[in-house]
């Protein structure tokens, strides 16, 4: 995962399946408010890794840098709750 200068990761979530792996997390790239809270309900993005189990040092990540992100609306998207989708793939719902 890449390293920012601004921002943290809040929630990272990790499914498991025949096809290989879904790392689902939110960043928020700005600067928190004295209850750590985003200011101005910044931009929050769950984003999916999907790579098969058996990793070579060599391979690129299959979904670039930073993932596919899922979205990236304005006002706060939090605590990812993916499932399966009986298909080896996942469905990802937040609040």
């Amino acid at each position: 995962m890449k390293k920012y200068r601004f921002g943290r990761i809040l929630t990272i979530v990790l499914i498991i399946s025949s096809l290989g792996f879904f790392l689902i997390y939110y960043f928020s790239p700005t600067h928190f408010s004295s209850n750590n809270l985003p200011l101005n309900n910044y931009i929050f993005s769950i984003i999916p890794y999907e790579k098969n189990i058996e990793i070579e040092i060599q391979a690129g990540l299959e979904w670039g840098d930073n993932g596919t992100p899922i979205c990236t609306e304005t006002n706060s998207q939090q605590y990812p709750k993916p499932c399966s989708d009986g298909m080896g793939g996942a469905i990802i719902s937040w609040f």
